[in-house]
């Protein structure tokens, strides 16, 4: 018999769920997404698109694979209280 699986964190890792963003035209090449797979969303970038499927690569574990749309969403970063959108991140940072 399996037990459902139990982690510890701190207080300051704990965040509000993400509002989901719609893809409207869809993904883009390199757009940084999370992926839900194993219990848990995913950082990657999609490298491809086939149909329904997106193919996301994880800088983390090396590995690319293909999801469903519906197993995505647009990455955000929690900063200063909020969600910010990656690419957002990156114009501020900039400026």
């Amino acid at each position: 018999m399996s037990k459902l699986l139990i982690e510890t964190v701190s207080a300051d890792e704990v965040r509000p769920v993400p509002l989901r963003i719609k893809f409207g035209s869809g993904l883009s090449m390199f757009d940084k997404v999370d992926a839900f797979d194993n219990d848990g969303w995913w950082v990657g970038k999609v490298t491809g698109q086939r149909g329904p499927l997106y193919f996301v690569f994880s800088e983390t574990t090396g590995d690319e694979i293909a999801y469903h749309v519906s197993r995505l969403r647009i990455h955000l970063d929690w900063v200063n209280g909020k969600w910010v959108s990656s690419k957002k991140r990156w114009f501020l940072q900039k400026r």
